[in-house]
């Protein structure tokens, strides 16, 4: 039997953390962030849709995508923002659907931002949300060296799944943290 949790929640909520610790636990992980990195790589798919599109504009000196250019200029616009995540969206899924499909039974933890119905939430069979202090995403932001700006054009841009299963806060400590994760955990592995 397998199942597929969905983590999800706001620019340093904890996404990461949470995946992280669920793989200690024996989950398989799978984080979409990691995926992006791969298909914006020359002569992936992702790197060619937003090159034909855009052209050099987000190219470093190097000939990669220079991320962190590129999410200033498409956070700053949500129509902008609209037409990465139509090309690049589906990419994304994808390559999450043929890894899922790889583990025949266990936990698949699939870390993400967007859980559309139509696109990633189809996948999972239910989403974790982790809800943080906006004041703490800031910080963490901040001290992972992003602009004020970009971090509150992202926040702006991102929003909760229309279905949760499971929130858990993250406001203090990861031992804290760690002990709601593992009531979520109890909880999903019990199947």
């Amino acid at each position: 039997m397998k199942k597929v949790l969905g983590i999800s929640g706001y620019i340093g909520s904890g996404k990461t953390f949470a995946g992280k610790y669920f793989e200690s636990l024996g989950a398989f992980y799978i984080d979409a962030d990691k995926i992006v990195n791969e298909i914006y790589k020359p002569g992936k798919d992702g790197y060619l849709k937003i090159v034909q599109f855009f052209g050099d504009q987000f190219l470093d000196e190097k000939e990669l995508i220079d991320r962190s250019k590129l999410s200033e200029f498409v956070f700053g616009d949500s129509q902008k923002l609209k037409i990465v995540n139509k090309m690049i969206h589906p990419l994304v899924v994808n390559e999450i659907v043929k890894k899922v499909d790889k583990v025949n039974e266990g936990v698949v933890v699939v870390e993400a931002v967007y859980f559309d119905d139509d696109m990633l939430g189809k996948i999972v069979d239910e989403i974790l949300w982790i809800e943080c202090e906006i004041s703490i995403l800031r910080e963490r932001a901040l001290k992972r060296g992003m602009s004020e700006d970009l971090f509150m054009m992202i926040v702006k841009s991102q929003r909760k799944p229309e279905r949760v299963d499971y929130q858990v806060e993250n406001n203090s400590s990861n031992d804290e943290f760690e002990t709601k994760l593992k009531e979520v955990w109890t909880l999903i592995s019990k199947d």
